[in-house]
């Protein structure tokens, strides 16, 4: 990323079962996210706040927002 970049990611807050839904976001223009799914798979680890945070220890700012379906969304900057 450059410097100033922006990243949003997700994190699931507790386990979703065997086969979780997958989704990847695209940025096709100003106004436009497309959501695209991927295979269902078991997911490998759940992060709370600390571990995302050392994550992105590095980074100049790091926000959490509690979304829906056990998903937290974390916002980036480098």
């Amino acid at each position: 990323m450059k410097p100033k970049g922006i990243l949003f990611g997700f994190f699931h807050t507790k386990d979703a079962g065997t086969e979780s839904p997958y989704y990847r976001f695209n940025i096709a223009g100003v106004d436009t996210i497309e959501l695209r799914q991927g295979p269902r798979f078991q997911l490998q680890r759940v992060f709370n706040n600390r571990h995302v945070e050392n994550l992105f220890h590095d980074y100049t700012s790091v926000k959490f927002f509690l979304g829906r379906e056990h998903l937290r969304e974390v916002l980036v900057i480098r």
